[in-house]
């Protein structure tokens, strides 16, 4: 169970990937035949959730995002039987590089909204994207 977790006052320059991310895990073990998450949603569909895992409670207050090259701020995940249940944006802003230079090669090179699966009784107050 992952819960009551707040990350506040945070600022961040040029991340390498998404800005936000609450999910699976992004490896790869030996005995997992999956190619694991780290290029969902660009390459792969092959990104299970686990319903063992509960996420709730999470709050990002007063983060603030800049540069970046991937247009896409984040990506909130749950488990179709056991949904992320209150996240809560509170004064977030993520914005990427206008021009995705490394993506806009790829089908999300104008995508600027947050990946968004089985999330679920959730809330954002001046956030920009609002997931």
């Amino acid at each position: 169970t992952v819960r009551n977790i707040t990350w506040e006052n945070v600022k961040i320059s040029d991340p390498l990937w998404y800005t936000v991310y609450v999910g699976p895990q992004q490896t790869i073990f030996e005995n997992e035949a999956h190619a694991g998450c780290t290029l969902y949603p660009f390459t792969t569909t092959d990104c299970p959730t686990n319903a063992l895992v509960s996420i709730s409670d999470l709050t990002l207050r007063h983060v603030h995002s800049t540069g970046g090259y991937n247009p896409i701020p984040g990506v909130l995940r749950g488990n179709a039987s056991n949904p992320i249940r209150r996240i809560r944006f509170e004064d977030v802003s993520i914005k990427s590089r206008a021009s995705g230079a490394y993506l806009n090669e790829t089908a999300y090179a104008a995508d600027e909204d947050f990946v968004c699966e089985n999330v679920a009784d959730s809330t954002a107050v001046d956030a920009h994207p609002v997931p």
